[in-house]
């Protein structure tokens, strides 16, 4: 193999990593092992943590050095550590230690440039994949270069997908500490497994697609494009704030219960009901048959009452019992996501489901449908071209037949879906594609917006939804498929 001594020792722990490669150089299992002992009593010396998957990589990474320098093979790295943020006095004190005792068993002796070497991994093993909290290190220090790269990611997101994250301080942060370590890996081009890589994208789409496109902001600082397992521990940090966040983007309902009980019943049955669906229901009013003739029912979305009424309500009733059952619950619980279902039908529209398309490439099919989005839909003149903007950029890729293009800004007031069923499959980024859907989110209607991400995306990772679709082109098994 020819190279620079580094190179090749990152090809070598790649292989080890993904291969079990290096079978045979020393007797593998047992030094393992024995590394791998002597590293851990290391770390909880130091009170150092590592995750699982970053252990087992530094490992590999110290395991291959020795094999090195054994055959007479030394780095030559030219950097300075002391640079690197990620690098403290507990993992200094750490490699010190680690090589003293290395240097001894194997009687070898670190250069500088090897001493470097193990801190330089160390650093970029460093709490990688999110698995930390800010309050863990209060003399942890972020520089402004770190500190603009969060900022910019942050920023992009909110412009292309309009979620502006109302603990945008924590992501910040969160991003801080995470791109630390990371700053080393992509300067030196550390690689870094994610185990979990296929679940995230699977359960976390709308956070994989969102750290596709910020890392964009990576790969223009650092001129190296980031590995799929890199995005994946991005999209865990975008996934946590948005389960965090999720209630400022959830629809909830004003409801006012009707009952005759007695004023105390009533208080428990309140009670009751703001427990079991808190996560659901945003104001609940309570009153008796009596005080319906003066109630305000614009305050209130639904009804829900244990007996039969005998004015005239101008909202959605629900009876129900006054001791709840199970069957009650999911009866309510079904009633309400009706609800917002039924304004998520909004984004999708018989006119915007087309099955006259057909072209021989992505520009042309999405010339047609930019055109007809633009005589159906109140968009920005430019909208194709600001979609053509966004294909430029990486995508997630779901290998199902379909395409989800979309423009890299705000276009409209309000959020439009349009999914074309193409007379014949293209080729599109270097895919075989016959469904596109094309989503445009809007300004105002946000309340729905993250909703909406979900299930669009989990449409498309539904393999057998897509085929479905395919084999019946028509606006109401697209519904039906999205379950909505």
């Amino acid at each position: 193999i020819e190279g620079e001594e580094f190179d090749i020792r990152r090809l070598l722990c790649y292989m080890l990593l993904k291969d079990n490669y290096l079978e045979g150089l020393i007797q593998q299992e047992t030094e393992q092992y024995w590394l791998a002992h002597t590293i851990i009593e290391l770390l909880n010396k130091y009170d150092l943590h590592l995750t699982e998957v970053a252990l087992n990589s530094f490992i590999n990474y110290v395991f291959v050095g020795i094999n090195r320098m054994l055959s007479g093979k030394f780095v030559n790295l030219n950097l300075n550590v002391e640079s690197f943020n990620a690098i403290g006095i507990k993992e200094s004190s750490f490699s010190n230690e680690l090589i003293e005792t290395l240097e001894n068993k194997y009687n070898i002796t670190y250069t500088n440039d090897e001493k470097n070497y193990i801190l330089l991994y160390l650093g970029g093993k460093q709490m990688a994949g999110g698995g930390y909290s800010i309050e863990s290190d209060d003399n942890f220090i972020f520089n402004r270069e770190i500190d603009q790269l969060s900022f910019s990611m942050i920023e992009l997101i909110k412009t292309e997908f309009q979620i502006n994250f109302p603990n945008n301080f924590v992501l910040r942060m969160t991003l801080n500490r995470h791109l630390v370590p990371l700053d080393i890996r992509m300067r030196y081009g550390l690689p870094l497994t994610n185990p979990m890589i296929e679940e995230i994208k699977k359960n976390y789409s709308l956070a994989y697609d969102m750290a596709i496109r910020a890392s964009s902001v990576l790969v223009n600082h650092y001129h190296r494009s980031l590995s799929e397992d890199e995005i994946g521990y991005l999209a865990l940090i975008f996934a946590l704030q948005l389960d965090k966040d999720s209630e400022e983007f959830l629809k909830k309902s004003n409801v006012l219960i009707v009952s005759n009980v007695t004023t105390s019943a009533m208080n428990l049955f309140k009670l009751k009901y703001e427990k079991i669906f808190s996560n659901t229901i945003n104001h609940l009013y309570v009153s008796d048959l009596m005080g319906l003739r003066n109630f305000d029912f614009s305050l209130v979305d639904y009804v829900f009452t244990t007996l039969p009424l005998t004015v005239e309500v101008p909202k959605p009733i629900f009876e129900i019992n006054s001791f709840m059952n199970d069957h009650d619950i999911q009866s309510i619980e079904e009633a309400l996501w009706r609800a917002e279902s039924n304004e998520l039908r909004n984004f999708y529209t018989p006119k915007r489901f087309l099955t006259n398309i057909s072209g021989d490439d992505k520009q042309s099919v999405l010339r047609q449908i930019c055109t007809i989005i633009e005589e159906q839909e109140d968009v920005s003149d430019d909208f194709y071209d600001l979609v053509m903007q966004r294909e430029e950029y990486p995508h997630m890729m779901y290998n199902n037949m379909i395409a989800m293009p979309h423009p890299n800004r705000i276009c409209s007031a309000y959020t439009f879906a349009y999914i074309a069923i193409l007379k014949e499959p293209i080729v599109w980024n270097d895919e075989m594609v016959k469904v596109v859907l094309l989503s445009s989110p809007g300004s105002q209607d946000s309340r729905n917006r993250q909703r909406f991400y979900e299930i669009t995306a989990k449409f498309a990772l539904n393999k057998e939804a897509i085929q479905e679709l395919i084999q019946n082109p028509t606006f109401s098994t697209f519904i039906e498929l999205l379950g909505i």
